[in-house]
């Protein structure tokens, strides 16, 4: 899947894979 860099989606898995990735595999 590609989103152009600064689209809506762009931003939100940037910021998922910022601040919620981290968590989510350490819970895994």
């Amino acid at each position: 899947l590609w989103v152009s860099p600064g689209s809506k989606a762009a931003e939100e898995k940037r910021y998922f894979d910022s601040h919620l990735a981290p968590f989510y595999r350490i819970e895994q």
